[in-house]
């Protein structure tokens, strides 16, 4: 959870240049890309939460919620090469 609430301060702007995998975008469409960092968290927070009950129904619900959050992200954001 403090991993994905850290995450916006980390991306500074023009911070693209130098040894980066983050695509230029993530400036021009910041609203969308803190927004997914607000749906992280509360991903994150659910998985917490998830974790307690040891419903293991629950929990695969909630690992795949956080994966789910984390790869769309990362598919419009970074850059794989």
């Amino acid at each position: 959870i403090l991993h994905s609430k850290s995450l916006t301060g980390t991306f500074v702007t023009d911070s693209y240049r130098g040894k980066t995998k983050a695509k230029k975008k993530i400036w021009s469409k910041w609203a969308d890309f803190t927004k997914r960092q607000q749906t992280l968290i509360t991903s994150a927070e659910y998985l917490l939460q998830a974790s307690k009950t040891g419903n293991s129904e629950d929990l695969e619900t909630a690992f795949e919620a956080l994966t789910d959050n984390c790869s769309g992200c990362h598919r419009r954001y970074k850059q794989i090469f």
